[in-house]
């Protein structure tokens, strides 16, 4: 599967409607940014990634679209950024390794910038096949963090499956 089929993927998964405001963890290059913010009218997305060399990359594919303000780029760690929202509608990382290591800081970061009905949305397609296993233990790290479950998506995808975790955050 090529990055644009997973990306692709991710983005119709998270159905944005136009007002959505979306939170994107690990945005890389931008792809998912690109498509998302096409969708958006009065809505916007703000997308981090630790690394400024994939910021940079983000930036130049979206330049037209941060003139629009509907896209904001912020270069750190989750647990270490000032956030300019609250209340994103969703939130999602895709391949962000910390949701199976020991993420309770990152979601209470995350459960305390959804709005009460908004969705945690967690991707991952490892670059081999122990995708159920990841999956397991990251719906155990998400429980830990005070999160349901409300939907466990996986997708055959080569060459490799991927996974969807939806969770809500219990209040």
């Amino acid at each position: 599967m090529t990055t644009n089929e997973r990306i692709y993927w991710a983005v119709s998964m998270l159905d944005i409607q136009p007002s959505d405001r979306v939170l994107e963890i690990g945005c890389g290059a931008g792809l998912a940014v690109e498509q998302i913010a096409q969708k958006l009218t009065s809505g916007k997305i703000t997308a981090i990634d630790q690394s400024q060399a994939m910021i940079t990359m983000a930036s130049k594919r979206n330049k037209e679209l941060i003139a629009t303000e509907k896209v904001v780029l912020l270069t750190g760690k989750l647990a270490e950024i000032q956030l300019p929202d609250q209340g994103y509608d969703k939130i999602f990382a895709f391949n962000v390794s910390v949701f199976w290591k020991n993420p309770i800081r990152e979601l209470q970061i995350i459960a305390s910038h959804l709005k009460p009905d908004g969705a945690f949305y967690l991707f991952h397609q490892p670059p081999y096949d122990i995708t159920k296993q990841i999956a397991k233990k990251a719906s155990e790290q998400l429980k830990k963090g005070n999160f349901a479950i409300v939907q466990t998506i996986f997708k055959a995808l080569p060459p490799v499956a991927a996974f969807c975790i939806i969770a809500q955050a219990i209040r």
